[in-house]
């Protein structure tokens, strides 16, 4: 996770629109693959980069989500043991995907396995 979160946003969408070519997509992300291939990040398609505008615009986003990120996983409003525990989504997060990224980043166990990465 760290080296994900070292990257600048032309590595970072190089890299995602390269992940989007390896494992397949849910039904329900279809409106954010919409979105993403609308600037330019798409299974298949090499990432190109714009400009400097887009380059700042860019990394000022990755950067304002990953603190949306580091502020969500830091709530402990729902602490069981010591364990953040969202029961009425465990397993299925559905398009909430700031969600999504903190059990990526810290989830334990907690992804169905269609959602799983796979070992390669």
């Amino acid at each position: 996770m760290v080296m994900v979160e070292s990257l600048k946003a032309n590595d970072y969408f190089s890299m995602l629109a390269t992940l989007l070519s390896q494992h397949a997509s849910l039904e329900q992300d279809s409106a954010a693959l919409h979105n993403l291939s609308a600037l330019g990040i798409a299974a298949n398609r090499p990432y190109e980069w714009l400009g400097l505008i887009d380059s700042w615009l860019f990394n000022a986003v990755i950067d304002i989500t990953q603190q949306r990120l580091g502020d969500r996983t830091k709530n402990r409003s729902e602490l069981e043991s010591g364990w953040a525990v969202h029961r009425s989504v465990i397993g299925n997060f559905g398009t909430d995907c700031t969600f999504r990224a903190g059990v990526a980043k810290v989830g334990l166990g907690a992804l169905p396995p269609e959602e799983r990465p796979t070992q390669t």
